[in-house]
């Protein structure tokens, strides 16, 4: 301050002089120099201007306006002479209503995000061509509004983010508010706040989570609060089904309990049926079923009266849109013995058999299970032997040729629980050697087989036992056909007999079985027998004529007509018939052939037949022949002949064939 105080120096005379050791904008002004001069005042005024550069007093770089406000920008500039101020936005002069200018700087009327941006604040001094620009970034900030907090539902115990979501700018900050008026929420184990993203995490949510919340957004501009419900879904979980055992013909009610928000539908299913008992559908068998809900949580099933074999698991489901749960339960009926309908009710034995009696019972609870014949209980010895399993009892009857003349007869399973008893009856009886087959007819004859259908004895004459197939004789050779097919009555047989063997045996694999060779020209005595498990019956006598010698019959093709290679084809057919004689050689005669819309049917032949002659071993005779020499993916249609000593085959039913690409 001492500094810039002015001062006046006369230490010379006649002369004085005024000295402003540190000049400022205040010293500025006129000044008077008054002199005593020969007696005459004199008096001289100096002005004194006091020039200073520009200076950018209040010019923040950045600058935070609010939304909808007018500003201001500031810019507050001095300097001396007082410099004039101006205003660019992006490299342009500002002009117009909107822009205001006062001390301290631009002030925009209503400014928004589109006023964002660079501007420039100029200020010039022309008497001394001096402008100097300051840059200053506008960001307006904008107050947060919620745009996404609504109403939210989440599943209890799984991970759920409670969100809410603001704009604004700077980006809003968030807190939470459980059940509006209570206390802001802070991040526990459970829950985590995430205040800049704007959720709350439940890991995991539970049923106590359910309420209202409030999420307040705010940032340096404003804010703003939004209210949403966060409802909470239990998944149902059954806690309790409470078992029942009663009588049958009396009431009994299978209780199911459950909960869950929002109450479950309920449903009970019987284990091993495809329907399902709901309260839609509560009145089944009469009435006799029904369903109800006494209650928030709980399902009844009530059977009255109820049966025997309404014992059984039943399987309570509980859904709501959180998720499913299921539980069995069960009903067990105490009830008086039954015999299952499956239950035989006669056997057949004979001497040096043992044969089971089968009681076949339904009981509950555990029943005792005894053996009768003639009013007497039956114990276990060289002759009877109980076998008890789970609702089955099996009495095993050992005959004896000294027990034969009481053993037959009626013997009696009774089976008793403290509910009440049973009774069933099952007849043993005496078993007999099988009738003769009921008829066995030559169907077809060739040069060197007979074909026979031959039908099983009626069941008579079965005696009980079941079918095990036939005894043929032809000649000196005895074939046995065997069948596990006990209610196929029908058997074809085909007989060529063997040189090498004097019997041969066939499962029921095949209808049919061979042995070679028959005579042409030949009649032959066939002798027929059914087999039973106690062994051959009588016998049915029929004969038998084969043919005369002829040409080989048709061959029968038996290969794929898809060819696996492009240029040949390997046909096979089946065992031919010779017509008596054997078989010297084949002929093959091929051309190709369009066919019917990619079937293997006959369209029109485009090829002339070529034709190709293959010998063959009298003992030995071929059932395959390559041919070679063809095009890739072609139709071709085959023939083929079979040559002995009387003539040639007629050609073999119609066949085509394709080859493959190359």
């Amino acid at each position: 301050m001492y500094y810039s105080v002015p001062y006046i120096d006369k230490s010379i005379a006649q002369t004085s002089k005024l000295y402003i050791r540190k000049i400022m904008e205040k010293h500025a002004g006129t000044y008077s120099c008054v002199a005593l001069i020969s007696g005459n005042i004199e008096k001289v005024d100096v002005t004194l201007k006091v020039s200073r550069d520009i200076s950018f007093d209040d010019a923040p770089n950045e600058q935070y306006p609010n939304m909808n406000s007018d500003g201001p920008i500031m810019c507050k500039v001095s300097g001396q002479p007082n410099p004039d101020v101006f205003w660019k936005y992006k490299g342009v002069r500002l002009a117009g209503d909107r822009y205001k200018q006062d001390l301290y700087g631009l002030r925009i009327q209503n400014i928004t995000e589109a006023d964002n941006g660079l501007y420039e604040c100029c200020a010039e001094v022309e008497s001394k061509g001096e402008v100097h620009c300051r840059e200053i970034n506008v960001l307006v900030r904008v107050p947060p509004q919620i745009v996404y907090f609504e109403d939210q539902e989440g599943i209890a115990s799984q991970e759920y983010a409670l969100t809410c979501n603001a704009t604004g700018s700077p980006v809003p900050k968030y807190e939470f508010i459980k059940d509006v008026e209570g206390q802001v929420m802070f991040s526990t184990a459970r829950i985590q706040v995430d205040r800049d993203g704007g959720q709350v995490n439940f890991r995991p949510l539970i049923a106590e989570d359910r309420g209202t919340y409030k999420c307040h957004a705010f940032n340096d501009a404003g804010e703003s609060v939004a209210t949403a419900v966060l409802t909470v879904v239990v998944p149902p979980r059954i806690y309790a089904v409470r078992n029942v055992t009663q009588t049958e013909g009396l009431r009994t009610t299978l209780v199911c309990l459950t909960y869950g928000d929002p109450d479950p539908v309920m449903t009970y299913r019987r284990s091993g049926l495809t329907r399902t008992h709901t309260t839609q559908n509560n009145a089944q068998e009469g009435g006799r079923i029904n369903l109800t809900r006494p209650g928030v949580g709980e399902l009844d099933l009530t059977i009255d009266p109820l049966r025997w074999d309404d014992s059984s698991n039943y399987t309570c489901k509980a859904r709501n849109k959180g998720g499913y749960h299921a539980w069995n339960g069960s009903i067990i009926v105490y009830y008086v013995p039954k015999f299952s309908p499956d239950m035989p009710d006669a056997v057949f034995n004979w001497a040096g058999k043992a044969r089971n009696l089968t009681c076949l019972y339904y009981a509950e609870p555990k029943p005792v299970v005894e053996w009768y014949r003639l009013g007497r209980l039956l114990q276990n010895n060289e002759t009877f032997r109980i076998h008890l399993m789970d609702r089955n009892s099996n009495l095993q009857v050992t005959i004896r040729q000294v027990d034969e003349y009481y053993i037959y007869g009626t013997y009696y399973c009774r089976v008793r629980n403290n509910i009440g008893t049973s009774e069933k009856a099952i007849e043993m009886k005496r078993a007999y050697l099988p009738g003769p087959p009921s008829q066995a007819t030559v169907i077809q004859s060739t040069p060197t087989s007979i074909e026979l259908s031959i039908t099983s004895p009626p069941p008579q004459s079965l005696y009980g036992l079941r079918l095990l197939g036939f005894w043929v004789q032809c000649e000196n050779r005895i074939l046995e056909f065997l069948t596990s097919d006990v209610t196929n009555l029908i058997f074809t047989i085909v007989i060529r007999p063997m040189s090498t063997s004097s019997s041969s045996l066939f499962s029921s694999s095949s209808s049919s079985f061979l042995i070679e060779y028959l005579r042409p020209s030949n009649t032959y005595d066939i002798l027929v027998r059914a087999r039973t498990e106690m062994g051959l019956g009588d016998i049915l006598r029929i004969t038998g004529k084969t043919l005369d010698i002829s040409a080989p019959y048709p061959i029968i093709l038996n290969s794929d007509p898809r060819s696996k290679f492009p240029y040949e084809y390997t046909v096979t057919w089946m065992r031919p018939e010779t017509g008596g004689l054997a078989i010297r050689e084949y002929q093959f005669r091929i051309r190709e052939v369009t066919v019917i819309a990619d079937t293997f049917e006959l369209d029109t032949p485009i090829g002339e037949w070529r034709r190709r002659i293959k010998p063959t071993d009298i003992s030995f005779p071929s059932m395959y022949y390559r041919i070679q020499g063809l095009n890739q993916n072609t139709y071709y249609q085959l023939e083929v002949l079979a040559l002995n000593d009387v003539g040639w085959s007629l050609p073999n039913p119609e066949f085509i064939f394709k080859t493959n690409f190359g």
